[in-house]
């Protein structure tokens, strides 16, 4: 379960990102938002189509929708994923059948006879 969820974990950032980041011929989600101190931030009040590029560090301000499938490039699994996964986790055996088991371990060995 553990690792079905943090291979969810780069389709979450996906998700949640607000720039991406062009590399290559690909569009990254942006770690942070904004990427860098000069990004220019998205008014209700611009005209729509208005272009959202930071001049400095080139991230494009959009949503994963925006983004064509074909240039999606999402972020490989790291190990903060699966640490990020185990806070957020819970346990779906209870202390008690952990014990009962062990028991009945004792009781009538690993193969039940």
């Amino acid at each position: 379960v553990l690792v079905k969820e943090a291979l969810m974990e780069p389709l979450r950032r996906c998700q949640q990102a607000q720039q991406f980041m062009p590399i290559g011929n690909y569009l990254m989600p942006c770690e942070q938002y904004p990427n860098c101190p000069y990004c220019p931030p998205k008014l209700s009040s611009d005209p729509p189509n208005k272009d959202y590029t930071c001049k400095r560090c080139k991230a494009i301000r959009m949503q994963l929708w925006d983004v064509p499938s074909e240039k999606l490039k999402a972020p490989d699994v790291n190990v903060k994923d699966f640490q990020t996964v185990l806070r957020h986790s819970v346990s779906s055996v209870s202390k008690e059948e952990l014990e009962k088991y062990t028991e009945w371990t004792k009781q009538f060995g690993q193969e039940g006879a």
